[in-house]
This record gives structure tokens, sequence and C-alpha cells, in this order.
């Protein structure tokens, strides 16, 4: 007996978990600065590095901590400080080409006032996942038992190949009279189309960029915008089906000269493109023999099945009220908001993310004092998806800007940008190999009688009733499945 194996370069998954860490600090203020209030604070985390040592998975990033503060004669001041992320997971079958993803998120970040340094409370979510395409080996054939026969299934798998990066830089200038500083800045990139070319991949999209801006008498006020870009992209190889991202690495805004009234916006805006493809696959999944018993050596395969990306944008408008023990609002200064994806699932032909936005109110009051407090706004979004199960990934991003406002109460208007991984694989347990085994099943010769139940297959009924499948498809020589009720007839030697 000689086993035939086939050796397939199928990409599959072998990591798949989320980490929460905790990172707790002292933050320096500026030298000769007091921190008595904070007006605006928020944090992100970056990771750097995500490598295999021995049996862990380390991975290194930085938490990035902007904050406005005012001291004790209402002066304005911002700065910029890092903390330092790091944290070790056991792996599940990683290899050195194991391609590793590590998607951070910023769940919790709570930063409290003092004189020379700011204390800080942040919990990250990581988000990890591996695949690898080292070559399986699975079988093939049998040589030397001529009814040895085997069952297999066809898969159509995904497959997503990195064909080009760009790295655009942006610079515009935005109206803005009477603004002298820009106290706080963010935004987000977002790409709404691309198509492919001989000569490369033309992207289509936008930042969103908000402020904190002040003006020569230090009052504080918002300034949003949205930026469009047009950018093409060296790839590798011409698709019919790429895939864009954008992610903005960097933002700087300062005023120009009074004279003007101009904001300078630049950024530096990273665009990853991608190659959605499919490849067929087919996997051995049952083996038998009607003479001799085997004990198929089976393996696990978390396997990705064809999969998009969906792109949405939504608009919600909520009246916050401010909270208790705080002065009446006089003027509306500054709203930001960040998302936090509780819950992401599809359910037929509808995808639904289900979120908390962490939203941060300033605003001035009648003696000219500005007073913040933050508020979590539940939202709900559900956009168009496939019809197929799922395990979708949300990255979600948000502008916020005060419409309105009353006393003891302020309108919002949040713009809500998701971009969404449908995420699909499968689980299947395919054969490498056999070994003998005593055969206990008592052999039946005759005239066998089978009724087949709804889905049976001939190679189920052939191998209940220990025949080739020949002598199934004799009895029955046009009918490859079942749908039950249907009496099978055998004559076995």
């Amino acid at each position: 007996m000689e086993l035939i194996q086939k050796e397939l370069n199928i990409e599959r998954i072998v990591l798949s978990e989320n980490a929460q860490v905790q990172v707790a600090g002292d933050v320096p203020v500026l030298e000769g600065r007091s921190a008595r209030s904070i007006i605006d604070a928020s944090a992100s985390v970056a990771v750097q590095n995500a490598e295999l040592i021995g049996d862990s998975l380390k991975i290194v990033g930085t938490v990035k901590i902007d904050a406005v503060c005012a001291d004790g004669q209402n002066e304005y001041f911002s700065f910029t400080s890092s903390a330092p992320l790091m944290h070790t997971m056991p792996y599940r079958e990683l290899t050195p080409t194991s391609r590793i993803n590590v998607r951070p998120t910023v769940q919790s970040f709570i930063i409290r006032p003092g004189d020379s340094v700011l204390s800080f409370d942040a919990t990250i979510e990581l988000v990890c996942t591996a695949t690898d395409s080292a070559p399986i080996h699975v079988l093939s054939a049998i040589c030397g038992i001529d009814d040895m026969e085997c069952k297999c299934q066809k898969l159509k798998l995904a497959s997503r190949t990195h064909i080009g990066t760009g790295r655009l830089r942006l610079r515009e200038e935005l109206e803005a009279k009477g603004i002298n500083a820009i106290m706080a800045s963010n935004g987000y990139a977002i790409c709404d189309s691309v198509i492919c070319s001989a000569d490369g991949a033309q992207v289509k999209g936008r930042i969103v960029v908000s402020a904190l801006a002040s003006d020569k008498d230090s009052r504080l006020s918002q300034l949003t915008e949205e930026i469009g870009f047009d950018e093409l992209i060296p790839v590798q190889t011409f698709t019919h089906s790429p895939v864009a991202t954008a992610e903005l690495e960097s933002i700087s805004m300062r005023p120009l000269s009074d004279e003007f009234g101009l904001v300078s916006v630049e950024a530096i805006i990273l665009i990853d493109i991608e190659e959605n493809s499919e490849k067929e696959c087919e996997l051995p999944i049952d083996a038998y023999s009607p003479t001799v018993s085997f004990d198929p050596k089976l393996t696990k395969l978390d396997l990705p099945l064809p999969c998009e990306m969906i792109s949405a944008r939504r608009t919600i408008k909520e009246r916050i009220a401010l909270v208790e023990g705080l002065p009446s609002l006089s003027r509306p200064v500054y709203a930001s908001a960040k998302p936090l994806v509780t819950m992401s699932y599809a359910d037929g032909n509808d995808l639904t993310i289900e979120g908390v936005l962490l939203t941060r109110i300033v605003y001035e009051s009648e003696s000219g004092s500005v007073y913040s407090f933050i508020e979590d706004i539940p939202f709900v979004a559900t956009v168009e998806c496939s019809k197929f199960p799922c395990e979708p990934v949300a990255a979600v991003n948000c502008c916020a800007k005060i419409t309105n406002s009353g006393e003891r109460w302020v309108e919002v208007v949040f713009t809500i940008d998701m971009l969404t991984k449908l995420n699909c694989d499968v689980e299947i347990e395919t054969i490498v190999g056999f070994e003998e085994c005593p055969d206990t099943v008592c052999e039946q010769k005759g005239i066998l009688i089978y009724a087949a139940r709804p889905g049976d297959t001939v190679f189920d009924i052939a191998k209940h009733l220990r025949v080739p499948q020949s002598l199934v498809k004799e009895s029955c020589p046009s009918k490859d499945s079942f749908e039950g009720s249907e009496k099978i007839v055998v004559f076995k030697a």
C-alpha cells in the first residue's frame, strides 16, 4: 500500500485572538506650566512591531497622548506625550512564514490634571490575526487497494494579495479668519474609489480634519473641513478587483499670517492597494474501504472564504444635556467624538454595527470660563452586505460638530464613516494520511436494501453498506444524491 499525497499552498487562519492591555502612568506637563484643568485630551495607539520570539508573540507599540490644558490664569496650552505599549501572548501554530496583523483600539481613556504631571489610565484592545500559506500535504490517492475511495469537497477560497503602497503628502490652505493658534487637531482618511489601469491604481478619497483653534484674545472655536485627494499609486500587477485603504499617518495645522486669514494643513496619507482573488481547492474529507478498515489521520484547517469590503457614511443628530453641577452655557466651543464598536454582525443582507461615541463637549460660561465634560452617545448603523454569514471587522471614524445650543444643552451632529471587512471563514477537517485498524464491523452479504435519507450521497450509502460506489451507481445510475424515501437495492457477493 502506498499513500500518494499532493502539496497545497492554502492560505489558512492560524491565529484569531483578542487581548486587553492596561497602560497607566504619568505624563509630564510642559516645563514651567501648571495644568489646573483639562480642556481636551485624546489617546491613540500604534503598533510598531509584532514578531514571534520563542514560543510567544511579542507586540511592541506606543500610546500617544494629546492634551489641551488651562493654567490658573485661564491661559491655554497644548502638548503631546507618549507611553510605551508592550504585550506578550502565547502563539498557536505560528511559524516564521505567518503573516501577522495586529489592530489596536483604545477602549477607554482617563486623564487627570495636576500641577507638574498628568496621570492617565488607558485600556487597549489588541485584535490579533495571522494567516499562513506554508505547504500542507493532503491525500491524493492510494495504491494497492483497488476499492479505496475518498469523498472530496470543493471550496472557493479567498486571497488578498498586497500589490502596492503609496505615501501621499497633502498640503491645503483653509480659510479661517482671526485664528492665530491651533491648540489640537485630529482627522482620518477615507478611500472613495480605486480604478486599476496599465499606469497604476487611481485612488480618490478625502481626509476629514477637526481642530480646536484660538484667536488673539484666547477665544476658542472649532474648525472642521473635508479635503479631497486624487493620487496614482504604482502597483505590481493589473487587477479588475483592487481594494484601497487609507490611513492618516500624520497631520499638522498651523495658522498663516493674520492678513491672509488662512490655516495651513499638512498631512501624510498611507495608501495600501490589495487584490481580491479566489482560488478553487479540492480537499479529501472522508474515506473508506469495503475490505480493509482504516483510521484516517485528520487535521483541522480554518480557511478564509470569498469576502468583501463595505464603506458607508451615516449622520446622527443628538441633543446632549450639560452635566449637573456645571454652570450654564453662554457659547458652545468644540465637540469631539471617538467611536467604540461594541458589536458588529451580519444578518441576511444587512450588516449592523453597534457602539458608543465617546463625546467631549467644550463650552464657555457667562463668566468667560471654559468647561468641558464627556458623554457616551450610543449608536446603531445598518448597511447592506452580501448574503453569506461572516465575522465583520469594523473600523469606524467620526467627526462631531455643534450646530445649536441652549443654556443647558447642545445639539451635536455626528458624521460616522465606516469601513468593514467581512472576514468569512470555514473550519474543515481534511485527510493527511491513514493508519490501519482492526475491522469490527459485521460483514453483511446478499441482497442489501437501504432507505435513503435526505442529503445522502452515493458515497454515504456505499460507506454505510461497505460496498464500492460502483455497486450503488448500478442500482441508481442517474443519481448522485437523494432527497429521501428512495430505496436502494444492492447485491453484495
